[in-house]
């Protein structure tokens, strides 16, 4: 397939999926309440942090494998399916073991050792991984919206009342198992069968290679989710859940963006390689997009917090709306880290620069985190959420300093410029009392006419015309 389409997949897929996140979230927030839904937050975050013991950067090193050598997919992928169920079900016992000892709840036990079942069956069912690496990205595409799609459905259909939380792990693997399901189809039909791993060497090297990868996945599994975990300890389910909402709804919107690094990541690693001018008018260019995207859903998702939380998590979630006004500054911080990290460092091939900076994040978040959250509860666990992003972004931009000349400030010009012009009309629109869509639909009208008037007239001419105005009318 071609590069173009490739990537055009990608990015479908990462849309669609978002989207989907963003219609069925009001309906589990709803339904559930905050308390309820913070326990399944609380068990989703613990079995995220036990499928990196289930999945120690195998799939990384497959996915590289195939990439390189795709006649090889016949012994590659049975390989690293036999590793992932050997440590998915290692994982498994512990997460069973460690649940019935510390978690007193017996809801949230049930639904980590629910939704802990992915463990094992993912190593079956997320062949996302084998797809990706034989250059079928439009299958792999296909294959995880027809999940969500069964996973959306199955929350649309059946979740109904609080005590039928269960639902959601349920749904959730059906849908990875439909999704699972056609990747074996296609992978059978290629010639992959799946059979135990007997070379135990084999086994061994693979585990050497893939390390690197897991501890760079679990540096950044800690600055994203310890907070999860040190809120719900120190504050309860009801302050995780009005977290969690409110985090959701922040991920879903920055998900969205962070699509678009399904396209520039791979331009920017054969930028790299070609010359460092290409390399850094691509990381220009990528700043600009980003920047572009990702500020204005910041300026006025903030101004317009508690109207947006209200609107989409409903009445029970007033603590959210403030939460949220803090988290929405986590979408350019996010968009940017992942950006920098990923292109200045990682898609360059400086993997140690990378795991010295998503470390230093995880440092900063857990320290952070033990001194805001005792203090500040859910506010203290968002400023911390954004200091840790920041961190990557100011580590990145140190470390691949001699590719970074101009491209911050040349790129922020125009989009703070046009936040500011929509931030003051937004001010003045919020107390009209209009309806929470009408005053969005406004403000994405003053930004965007806005920023198409600084792309035609340069930003610093534009100050300059400005301010002789300005001193011409005082003298």
């Amino acid at each position: 397939m071609g590069f173009k389409r490739n990537v055009s997949s990608l990015l479908v897929r990462q849309v669609l999926m978002q989207l989907l996140t963003l219609l069925t979230l009001p309906l589990i927030v709803r339904v559930l309440g905050p308390s309820v839904y913070g326990k399944w937050v609380y068990a989703q975050t613990m079995v995220g942090f036990f499928a990196l013991l289930a999945n120690p950067g195998l799939t990384v090193y497959g996915l590289r494998q195939l990439g390189a050598h795709p006649e090889e997919a016949g012994s590659v992928v049975p390989r690293v399916i036999s590793l992932m169920v050997a440590f998915g079900t290692v994982s498994y016992l512990l997460l069973c073991a460690i649940t019935l000892l510390t978690t007193r709840d017996q809801e949230t036990a049930f639904l980590m050792m629910l939704y802990g079942v992915v463990l094992i069956g993912g190593a079956f069912f997320s062949l996302e991984w084998a797809l990706n690496g034989l250059l079928r990205f439009d299958l792999s595409a296909l294959f995880s919206m027809i999940s969500s799609a069964v996973y959306a459905g199955g929350v649309f259909l059946l979740l109904r009342r609080q005590d039928q939380v269960w639902v959601l792990p349920v749904v959730s693997i059906a849908g990875s198992a439909v999704g699972g399901a056609l990747g074996w189809r296609w992978l059978r039909r290629s010639g992959v069968r799946l059979r135990p791993l007997t070379d135990v060497r084999g086994g061994a090297s693979i585990l050497g290679i893939s390390t690197f990868y897991f501890v760079s996945t679990l540096m950044s599994m800690l600055y994203n989710k310890a907070d999860h975990l040190m809120l719900s300890w120190v504050r309860g389910d009801d302050a995780l859940g009005q977290y969690g909402a409110s985090y959701k709804l922040m991920g879903a919107v920055m998900g969205i963006i962070l699509s678009l690094l399904a396209v520039l990541v791979p331009y920017a690693a054969r930028a790299s390689s070609e010359s460092p001018e290409r390399f850094r008018s691509l990381l220009r260019k990528g700043t600009l997009a980003l920047a572009a995207l990702s500020l204005p859903l910041a300026t006025g998702g903030s101004l317009l917090a508690p109207e947006i939380a209200a609107l989409v998590l409903g009445p029970a979630f007033k603590s959210a709306g403030e939460i949220f006004r803090l988290l929405a500054w986590n979408i350019p911080c996010g968009v940017f880290a992942s950006f920098f990290a990923g292109s200045l460092l990682y898609a360059t091939g400086h993997h140690r620069r990378y795991v010295f900076v998503t470390g230093a994040a995880a440092a900063v978040n857990i320290l952070l985190n033990l001194a805001l959250i005792p203090i500040m509860g859910a506010t203290g666990a968002a400023i911390t959420t954004i200091l840790a992003q920041l961190t990557v972004v100011a580590t990145s931009c140190y470390l691949g300093r001699q590719y970074m000349r101009n491209v911050i400030s040349r790129s922020l010009v125009h989009p703070v410029l046009a936040c500011a012009v929509m931030a003051g009309g937004l001010s003045l629109l919020t107390p009209l009392g209009l309806p929470v869509i009408a005053t969005v639909a406004a403000g994405t009208g003053v930004y965007l006419t806005c920023l198409m008037a600084l792309d035609r007239a340069d930003g610093r001419e534009l100050l300059a015309i400005l301010a002789s105005r300005g001193a011409a009318k005082t003298a």
